[in-house]
């Protein structure tokens, strides 16, 4: 009795340890993100006035739901007379507070209070998302639609759907790796659940529908252009458009190249290799298998296309929604790890690695990289494959990591380190009690 009210106790201090960190990151990212709306974000807010009838055109290549949905924001700052972009800026770090707390809710139902506390802490101190916030991109918004169309899919069908096209017609790049695991899931899957099937449909009519209505065909997209292509440089498949580049390069590069390479910005999303994490994940075996698939299959979908590298873009742009599997799997392994020390050990090199890179993304980004954009892009390739141009180890190379704590974002920065040191000591602890006995599951 006493011990197992000293283990609720125990419970009850980490929670309120924990929201007290959560509270403080966000107060930190709230303080320190001043996103801004450049590149790719200052052509979706050209939409954005366009939509509010300041002329212009909605002619965009990019699709018109983020600009749609952020049309309110925008038109509430302007209606106040407060800065209208310095607002829209903000648009992807309120859909990221929305939905972690939507989010923190489904995995509470699904897993436990405790795993979904871990979980944003997580995403916060040891994720990709920080840096995404600062940019008026496409990535979180389609990211935290699909956590929240996956999460909800058994409890919450029609909300899946939504969830699940809109994040699709957001980037209609997913639609046919997503398609093609939806179809699979329902053929072969124990219980047939439409959610993802609808998505999908109704996001390929919203695709069509907004092609027709700013080009006049299906067609008239400027992505499917053979003038949409990269510079030509040294690399012998620059400079070609579509879908040209070979695939074994393209693969590879994703996965292991030192400026891009998921196994080094998102080390986490390796826990799926071990099985008994990916056990933990619950549900079926096919939808543990339809998830590893979908993350195979965009994998594919991008390693043929010229921009596989995402642009001039810190980490591999297009798989951010990796960062929101990956932080489940690093919760559930945190929270109950395996009794091994080989386990122990990678799970602290992938925790460290990820911690780092969280506040590499956020501090520094591509900070002392311009060499790379310089004549033409002419050396872009430096910062795809040289370790010493990797934006993750850069900083190391100029020196930027000892005037770390005199930048403008250093409080929030702070925060990463110390909330990541937190999960470092969770780990161990859970990791000494589960060899001392019984393996128990955490409420």
């Amino acid at each position: 009795m006493d011990e197992q009210y000293g283990s609720t106790a125990r419970l009850m201090e980490n929670g309120r340890v924990e929201w007290a960190l959560i509270l403080i990151g966000l107060a930190c990212l709230l303080m320190t993100l001043h996103p801004e709306v450049s590149s790719d974000g200052a052509i979706r807010y050209q939409a954005i006035e366009a939509l509010l009838g300041r002329g212009g055109s909605i002619q965009i290549k990019f699709s018109l739901v983020q600009p749609l949905l952020t049309v309110p924001l925008a038109w509430v700052a302007s209606v106040l007379h407060l800065p209208e972009r310095k607002f829209v800026a903000h648009f992807n770090a309120l859909v990221f507070i929305a939905g972690a707390a939507y989010l923190y809710r489904l995995i509470s139902a699904q897993y436990s209070p405790r795993v979904a506390r871990i979980g944003l802490l997580v995403l916060g101190c040891a994720s990709m998302v920080p840096h995404h916030l600062q940019w008026y991109f496409s990535e979180v918004l389609c990211s935290i639609l699909l956590a929240i169309g996956v999460l909800s899919i058994q409890r919450r069908p029609i909300l899946s759907s939504l969830c699940f096209a809109l994040a699709l017609a957001n980037g209609p790049a997913l639609i046919v790796p997503f398609g093609i695991v939806a179809a699979l899931h329902f053929r072969f899957g124990r219980t047939k659940r439409w959610s993802p099937l609808v998505g999908v449909a109704i996001a390929m009519l919203l695709t069509v529908f907004e092609n027709y209505l700013k080009y006049g065909s299906v067609t008239g997209n400027p992505y499917l252009a053979a003038a949409e292509k990269g510079l030509t440089t040294v690399l012998p498949y620059s400079g070609k458009p579509g879908f040209s580049y070979p695939f074994f390069f393209g693969a590879l590069s994703i996965l292991f190249s030192f400026g891009k390479g998921l196994v080094f910005y998102i080390p986490g999303a390796l826990l799926f290799l071990n099985r008994p994490v990916r056990h933990m994940l619950r549900g079926t075996v096919m939808d543990r298998v339809m998830m590893g698939t979908f993350a195979i299959l965009v994998v594919t979908f991008y390693a043929k296309w010229w921009a596989w590298y995402g642009g001039g873009y810190w980490g591999p742009r297009f798989f951010l929604f990796l960062s929101f599997i990956s932080a489940l799997l690093m919760a559930l392994a945190i929270v109950q790890p395996q009794r091994s020390a080989g386990f122990l050990t990678c799970m602290l090199g992938i925790l460290v690695l990820s911690i780092w890179g969280s506040i590499d993304g956020y501090l520094f980004g591509q900070t002392a990289m311009d060499t790379c954009w310089e004549n033409q892009f002419a050396l872009e390739m430096l910062c795809w494959y040289t370790p010493e141009f990797s934006a993750l180890w850069r900083p190391f190379v100029t020196g930027d990591v000892g005037g770390a704590w005199d930048h403008p974002r250093a409080p929030f920065a702070l925060w990463q380190c110390v909330a990541g040191g937190y999960l470092v000591v969770q780990l161990l602890k859970a990791y000494r009690a589960s060899s001392k006995g019984p393996e128990t599951t955490t409420p």
